[in-house]
């Protein structure tokens, strides 16, 4: 009689094989699909950070040319960046008075300073995020 020689896989080694390639296959999927979705997500995030230096002067220009110490607030789009924002006076007050060194007079100033609150929300795609910062304006008396 002759002797069966063992040529080629087991089933259980044929199983055990297939069920590691099918981990590494799916845990590797989800690293890719984590990947593109942090890639969108910083990507859309650069751009609104780069947009945001410009609509920042935009919203200083406004509240500098603003008449009234009221709240006041806007919206608008700029390169695909959608933005609103609204601004509150925290605070307005006349600079302390200060002394002429050539003539000894106290010289009361005759502009005021109003300190604003801003409250800015920037959408980019289906990302949407808020700021806050403070803004500094002169207004005549």
């Amino acid at each position: 009689m002759r002797k069966a020689s063992s040529r080629g896989f087991t089933l259980i080694e044929v199983l055990l094989a297939s069920v590691i390639l099918f981990t590494v296959l799916s845990v590797m999927t989800v690293v890719y699909r984590q990947a593109t979705l942090s890639s969108l997500k910083a990507e859309s995030t650069v751009q609104a950070s780069s947009q945001l230096m410009f609509i920042v002067d935009n919203i200083a220009e406004r509240l500098h040319t603003q008449t009234s110490a009221s709240s006041t607030q806007g919206q608008g789009s700029f390169l695909g960046v959608q933005y609103q924002w609204s601004a509150e006076p925290a605070m307005r007050r006349q600079p302390t008075k200060r002394l002429d060194p050539v003539t000894g007079i106290e010289i009361t100033p005759q502009r005021w300073f109003t300190l604003w609150r801003v409250d800015l929300t920037v959408k980019v795609q289906q990302q949407t995020r808020k700021y806050q910062y403070q803004e500094l304006t002169w207004t005549p008396n």
